[in-house]
């Protein structure tokens, strides 16, 4: 079977026990925790891809491990992953599980490049003007970008607003030619 009808087949099987159990926001959780662990830990990595360990112990292991952390449905997954050899495709089913969630509860993902690190209130502000922008519940990722002049950068899925000096001086550039 192809991989992406297999993150497909997985996806959508936590979507469906999420949608039943009405625990997305858990399973969302669970599985960019245990994926951001997977990718920095090399220890964890090794456990997951051990074969001397079957499927059972695996899951027990991880919910003592991340204990309130990680969903039970999460840390099932992550054995059956573990047991059939599919722990590549855990990052692509955690990318899915988000998008499909977003969609799901109406959030809005949005990415803000700026030329220096934003304080809480400033964080603040800007979330509480692209609430009232978009007039849906977003979620607002902050980057630090060596790029910027100052200003920002707002991506929207596949759209960019540009409200950074670099991008005006570009716009007036343009007009006057």
């Amino acid at each position: 079977m192809k991989h992406k009808s297999k993150i497909k087949i997985y996806t959508n099987s936590l979507i469906n026990i999420a949608s039943k159990m009405k625990i997305f926001k858990e399973v969302n959780e669970s599985l960019n925790i245990i994926l951001t662990f997977f990718q920095k830990d090399s220890t964890f990595r090794s456990f997951l891809y051990s074969k001397s360990i079957n499927g059972d112990d695996k899951s027990l292991i991880i919910s003592k491990i991340f204990k309130k952390k990680c969903h039970p449905v999460v840390c099932e997954m992550i054995s059956i992953l573990s047991d059939k050899n599919e722990l590549s495709l855990l990052k692509k089913i955690t990318q899915n599980f988000t998008k499909q969630n977003n969609q799901i509860s109406k959030i809005i993902k949005i990415k803000a490049y700026l030329a220096k690190e934003l304080n809480e209130d400033e964080q603040n502000i800007l979330k509480l003007k692209m609430d009232k922008f978009f007039k849906e519940s977003i979620q607002l990722d902050f980057h630090v970008s060596s790029e910027i002049i100052g200003g920002v950068k707002l991506r929207v899925d596949n759209f960019l607003i540009d409200g950074s000096i670099q991008g005006q001086l570009k716009r007036l550039k343009d007009q006057i030619n």
